[in-house]
């Protein structure tokens, strides 16, 4: 069920993209420069909360 969410959020991602630049609402460069910079947040904030989880898990072991 989890793989299948996955796959139709990244399917729909990718499908609404193109669909910008076909429609000619967007550059193809405004577009990709979008899907860099929310895969950039997207890793930032997992990191973030990968590191907070951690460090909480080693408060209370201590």
């Amino acid at each position: 069920m989890v793989t299948a969410l996955r796959t139709g959020s990244v399917a729909m991602i990718a499908l609404i993209g193109v669909s910008r630049v076909y429609l000619g609402a967007h550059w193809t460069s405004d577009v990709v420069g979008g899907l860099l910079f929310g895969g950039l947040t997207l890793g930032v904030l997992i990191t973030a909360h990968l590191w907070w989880s951690r460090r909480g898990e080693a408060a209370e072991d201590s």
